[in-house]
């Protein structure tokens, strides 16, 4: 029997097809036998996984098909958690593959395109709005300071990436909100060249390289 296209399925067959390059890709790539993989999100730009086996909670995050960060982005990203770990935070840590590899790239023949993966260490926690009060937002600014300082490490200095948080649209070379036609005319236009002003003054004489932290 034919399988429906990959883009004719509703939200909830495509999760269903994810869950299954999920499941392929935890047992071929790390060797995950039997686990238990329940869905968190699939409402951001990835889909996330809870993953138990072996007594053991693990995240797994299957990127989307469209790549819109620089190559070794992943490799970067898996350095500055491990030194993040290794100087007191408690963060998701990466999970290498059996062989090493800081992400691995899933397929399956009911997903037309490739996706990028990597597995973290679970973290256990409750989500900040659940707390929210003065003093935890005061708390989470402090920590966002904390982290934006940390990451001018030396893990983060020797690895070049083509990411400078120093235009307000970066994903591409070339700005395409400039030419998006919008109900709201030239509101957003408008708006990046006020940020951007505000950008280049920051900016003007960097202590370190721009960069841009999330998630």
């Amino acid at each position: 029997m034919m399988q429906r296209p990959f883009s004719d399925l509703t939200d909830r067959g495509k999760a269903a097809r994810i869950r299954q390059l999920a499941l392929d890709g935890l047992q071929s790539e790390y060797r995950v036998t039997d686990p238990a993989i329940r869905r968190l999100s699939m409402s951001s730009f990835n889909s996330v996984f809870r993953v138990d086996h072996s007594s053991q909670q693990s995240v797994l995050r299957v990127g989307d098909a469209c790549r819109i960060h620089p190559p070794g982005v992943e490799d970067v990203e898996a350095a500055w958690l491990r030194d993040l770990a290794d100087s007191g935070f408690v963060v998701p840590v990466n999970i290498a593959t059996t062989d090493g590899a800081s992400h691995t790239v899933f397929d399956h023949s009911g997903v037309p395109e490739p996706r990028t993966c990597s597995m973290f260490r679970w973290v256990e926690g409750v989500p900040l709005t659940q707390r929210l009060s003065a003093e935890s937002m005061t708390a989470a600014g402090v920590l966002l300071a904390e982290l934006h300082e940390h990451a001018r490490s030396d893990t983060l200095a020797s690895m070049a990436t083509d990411v400078r948080a120093d235009r307000v649209v970066y994903f591409h070379s070339e700005n395409r909100v400039l030419t998006h036609e919008s109900r709201h005319g030239t509101l957003l236009v408008e708006a990046i060249d006020r940020i951007q002003r505000l950008l280049d003054e920051i900016w003007r004489s960097p202590p370190h390289q721009p960069h841009l932290l999330h998630g």
